[in-house]
């Protein structure tokens, strides 16, 4: 069953395939269209953003502050009490694509 990489909810999912070679191995990503508070934490600053989709391998996120941080932060999940190192994959229109480190 192949996945398209034009559809909204699975662009991001193709491109950290892609980035990781998971696509030519076969391998799917299931992300869970989630709508919970969270916060991009570099160094002692936070950003409040909104994670819109999640996955055992990145999110999909909306910048509630200013729209510059690093390219690696923790993003922070305080109702799932979740802290997740990653790095941005892709930026448009207030929305960043996060990869998970391993």
């Amino acid at each position: 069953m192949g996945r398209s990489c034009t559809s909204g909810g699975h662009l991001l999912s193709f491109m950290i395939d892609l980035v990781f070679g998971n696509f030519a191995k076969g391998l799917s990503n299931h992300f869970r269209r989630i709508l919970k508070g969270g916060q991009i934490v570099f160094g002692s600053l936070s950003v409040d953003c909104i994670v819109r989709d999640i996955s055992a391998t990145g999110a999909r996120i909306q910048a509630r502050g200013p729209f510059w941080f690093p390219d690696s932060f923790v993003l922070a999940i305080a109702s799932d009490g979740t802290s997740r190192p990653c790095h941005i994959v892709w930026r448009k229109d207030g929305q960043i694509g996060v990869a998970f480190y391993a």
